[in-house]
């Protein structure tokens, strides 16, 4: 017996996804070349900050004094392990929250109260460093030292399996129209929704 092609009404769930719209659900040309897309440029962002923390960290060991070096050095270094303790304790929770099925953005992962009393703050900095405050740029740059772990932390979510928990979610809801639907054989099922 043949099972026809799904008809218009009998379509899984294809809901938008952010930063990937529908292309997800089949995963071809247009899915990967959106996540390599998002892939360089958060690697381009990633090497910007990496060269803006290197030339931080080297000002401080060739351009000021032995004693406040050391001072300088040392605030840098526990400024840095700290973002990177941080950034990546978000990604452990929200790398569990995924692999449970229940997935969390990595905002709720990382505890909210800490991040949100320097957003104004940090918004406010940035639009002086762009009127050309040498001041506020000067900060910008210093603050790289303090974005280094989270940018770790968008470079593996980029190479992860899903790009997002929106994109999980809708995965699922996929899985949960298949399964209802086991009628459907593995080959007009996409590659992501075959039964093994």
């Amino acid at each position: 017996m043949t099972v026809p092609e799904l008809s218009a009404y009998e379509r899984p769930p294809i809901r938008e996804v952010r930063g990937l719209g529908k292309t997800w659900h089949k995963r071809r040309f247009a899915y990967w070349r959106k996540r390599a897309f998002a892939a360089f440029f958060i690697l381009l962002g990633f090497a910007f900050t990496i060269w803006f923390a290197a030339t931080i960290f080297y000002v401080a060991a060739t351009e000021t004094d032995s004693g406040f070096r050391v001072f300088c050095l040392t605030a840098l270094s526990l400024a840095l392990s700290w973002n990177l303790f941080t950034g990546l304790r978000a990604f452990t929770r929200y790398r569990k929250s995924m692999k449970s099925g229940v997935p969390i953005s990595l905002a709720e992962a990382h505890k909210p109260s800490a991040s949100r009393s320097g957003g104004t703050g940090g918004l406010g900095l940035g639009v002086s460093a762009l009127g050309g405050s040498v001041v506020a740029g000067a900060f910008v740059v210093i603050g790289s030292v303090f974005v280094v772990g989270w940018m770790v932390v968008m470079v593996l979510i980029a190479f992860g399996r899903y790009l997002n928990e929106d994109e999980l979610k809708a995965v699922q809801e996929a899985w949960k129209w298949y399964d209802a639907h086991p009628e459907i054989p593995n080959d007009q099922r996409p590659k992501q929704f075959r039964r093994r």
